[in-house]
């Protein structure tokens, strides 16, 4: 399942991403001795040169890696895909905004993170996909635990006027179709006509 070199960098990327992102919300004491050693500069610095890494680390072994059968997707899964891509990157969009969806969860992007990683999974079934979706979709909602731990109780953002929810959508609907588009060019792998 691993034998080539592009599997090995795809799988150390992905356990680089999940580590750095979720260390923080379970190793809080030695993330705030970090920061005050380091300095908040250059923790930060630290952190994100880590992400640029991990991020640069997939990109090369998604793209170097065989795509080694593993399970035979259902024949529906890359049509439900086409349907949870489009509510994965509105919630992803809301997260940077005040909206009213943040009413309803409290963590969208890592939400939309999980969607995005289970359609991918039901469209896709090789070793490499399994890696990558499975990886990351872990991450988050393994995340949704141990920040909803570290954080406590959550409190309800006050409501926003709806046109700010319709904004998000319309934002997210245009990513959704610019990614379909831009498919091949970040992953290798065509969506439209396929």
């Amino acid at each position: 399942m691993f034998g080539n070199v592009g599997m090995a960098f795809l799988l150390i990327g992905v356990c680089l991403w999940f580590l750095t992102h979720i260390s923080p919300s379970i190793l809080v004491g030695k993330r705030q001795q970090l920061v005050y050693v380091l300095g908040k500069g250059a923790y930060r610095g630290i952190f994100t040169a880590l992400i640029l890494v991990s991020l640069a680390l997939i990109v090369f072994g998604w793209r170097a890696s065989v795509p080694t059968p593993i399970y035979e997707p259902p024949n529906w899964g890359r049509h439900l895909s086409w349907l949870l891509m489009p509510a994965a990157l509105i919630l992803f969009v809301s997260g940077f905004f005040r909206t009213n969806l943040k009413r309803l969860m409290r963590h969208p992007q890592l939400v939309s993170v999980a969607i995005w990683s289970v359609g991918h999974l039901l469209s896709n079934g090789d070793a490499r996909s399994l890696v990558l979706f499975g990886g990351i979709g872990t991450w988050a909602l393994l995340s949704i635990v141990t920040i909803n731990r570290r954080d406590g109780r959550w409190r309800k953002p006050h409501p926003v006027p709806w046109v700010k929810d319709l904004a998000t959508v319309g934002i997210g609907t245009v990513i959704y179709v610019l990614t379909l588009f831009a498919h091949p060019y970040l992953s290798g792998v065509s969506v439209v006509g396929a």
